[in-house]
């Protein structure tokens, strides 16, 4: 329905013709953002809220898990270039970590950086989000699996 940043071309449009129809619609998503977030993204990409009954994605599935500490409190974040990681982490009651050794867990919340700790210095993962090439990853990767981090 979108790319992200708008509307794909034609699809608040379709949407609309399929609410006049009478069809009932809700947004399954891989948003790392609550249910309500996500639909209000969709307004701002042009569709109406009313539209919806709903949304269910997996931030709404997973924030009550990363809140009640389930896996911990540290982790390594990967990310987004903008402040939407921060802004997670509090939301979340979470601590960034770029110690490996330190994390609790590796949070996937985007593919553009890997968000320091207090003290460390971001990592941009400019190959991972341009080509999808996990070549700057794989050795963090294996070393958490080695280590036994979720």
């Amino acid at each position: 329905m979108h790319n992200g940043e708008q509307a794909l071309p034609g699809a608040p449009e379709c949407v609309s013709f399929l609410y006049k129809k009478g069809i009932k619609m809700i947004i399954l998503s891989n948003s790392p953002q609550a249910e309500e977030n996500t639909l209000a993204r969709l307004v701002r990409l042009g569709f109406d809220r009313t539209h919806f009954i709903g949304a269910v994605t997996a931030g709404g599935l997973a924030c009550p898990h990363l809140q009640a500490g389930r896996f911990g409190k540290r982790c390594m974040l990967f990310t987004w270039e903008d402040q939407r990681g921060e802004t997670y982490l509090l939301e979340n009651g979470l601590e960034a970590t770029r110690c490996l050794e330190d994390a609790d867990f590796i949070l996937a919340h985007g593919t553009q950086r890997i968000l320091g700790g207090q003290h460390g210095q971001d990592e941009l993962l400019p190959e991972l989000y341009d080509t999808g090439n996990t070549c700057q990853v794989d050795g963090l990767l294996r070393e958490a699996s080695r280590l036994g981090k979720p």
